[in-house]
């Protein structure tokens, strides 16, 4: 039951929530110790437009090997992007919290870099190929791609797997409520990432395709308006992970439309290694 994740609710103090996440090995002792560590650099919730928090952990059980966290406050991003006259708004406030943790000092003893990402696409072509063999030849170029990943970037705190519903908003704070793959990596990464779930999350939380393709280009111009312009320069090359990665999601839920899906997302992650090649310097703003 890895990652599998109950709310609990204080029968005697029904606005008393956590939240109790499983693991299969001793992953969430690590993750507790990663928590406890961020909030005591950042002295636990920031506030501001251009500060983040970090969920409060409380407990983990090594019986159950289960994570014990508060409720962050606030609401996840997904429910808020739902409100046009909200969304451009928060997708920016998003993109703000983001380049204030890959800009901070946190403490990071954990490299994450070209190889650990050829291994992820190693793994996802494969799975993607069984399911879809006529995606074969794309995800072998894609692979390629990859392959020829740009060096010579500056690590800074990354987590990895950034998604929507793990950013909660209270005004102008953001919390961030799961660090688990918390490492020292490209930043561009998770810009990208997180452009392609918000404007993914059409199909995973049901938020209206104009609405998620709008934050997800408010957030990715909020965020390349804040960060020096390295990782801009990388964007189209992370956007096309990013992509396969979203494509082996597509693959194993297989809702309806699933081949279809997959097969735009192979395409957009081709179009994205294309821009890479012609134009290493410049920014995708291609969702």
């Amino acid at each position: 039951m890895q990652g599998a994740t109950l709310r609990y609710t204080s029968c005697s103090d029904p606005d008393r929530e956590v939240f109790v996440k499983a693991y299969r090995g001793e992953e969430g002792a690590h993750a507790m110790s990663t928590l406890e560590a961020l909030r005591s650099a950042t002295g636990g919730n920031g506030s501001g437009p251009s500060n983040f928090g970090i969920v409060r952990p409380l407990a983990y059980c090594t019986g159950p090997r289960t994570l014990v966290v508060e409720r962050a406050p606030g609401r996840p991003m997904p429910d808020l992007l739902t409100d046009p006259a909200a969304a451009e708004r928060v997708a920016r406030l998003a993109a703000r919290s983001l380049h204030a943790f890959h800009a901070s000092d946190l403490p990071c003893e954990s490299p994450w870099g070209p190889a650990e990402m050829l291994d992820r696409v190693g793994q996802a072509g494969a799975l993607i190929t069984v399911a879809c063999p006529e995606l074969t030849e794309p995800v072998n170029r894609i692979a390629a791609a990859l392959a020829d990943y740009p060096t010579g970037y500056e690590s800074r705190p990354s987590q990895l797997d950034p998604k929507p519903d793990h950013f909660f908003f209270e005004d102008d704070r953001v919390t961030f409520i799961d660090l688990d793959t918390f490492a020292s990596a490209d930043p561009a990464f998770d810009a990208a990432f997180m452009s392609a779930r918000t404007a993914a999350l059409t199909e995973t939380a049901g938020v209206p395709a104009e609405l998620a393709r709008a934050a997800a280009e408010a957030f990715l111009e909020e965020y390349f308006s804040v960060a020096p312009p390295g990782p801009a320069g990388r964007f189209a090359i992370n956007h096309a992970y990013a992509l396969l990665q979203l494509t082996l999601y597509a693959v194993r839920h297989q809702a309806g439309g699933w081949r279809e899906l997959a097969a735009a997302r192979i395409g957009a992650a081709l179009e994205a290694c294309a821009l890479a090649e012609s134009q290493p310097e410049c920014p995708s703003q291609r969702i």
